[in-house]
C-alpha cells in the first residue's frame, strides 16, 4: 500500500476488519456500487456510506 493511501484508509470506519479478512487492502475498482448515502450530522460533520 502506498503512503498516499494510508491516510485515506485510516479514515474508513472498520477498515481493520477488511485488512484482517484479506490480509491487505483489496482493489475494488470492479465492484458494483449498490447504494450511496450522504448524511449531514447535527455536529456539523458529514459522512458518505457506500454499499459495495
Amino acid at each position: 500500500m502506498s503512503e498516499i493511501e494510508k491516510p485515506a484508509i485510516s479514515r474508513i470506519i472498520n477498515a481493520e476488519i477488511v485488512l484482517q479478512h484479506f490480509g491487505y487492502w483489496p482493489d475494488f475498482h470492479d465492484a458494483e456500487i449498490l447504494k450511496v448515502v450522504f448524511e449531514t450530522h447535527p455536529t456539523g460533520r458529514y459522512s458518505v456510506t457506500f454499499t459495495i
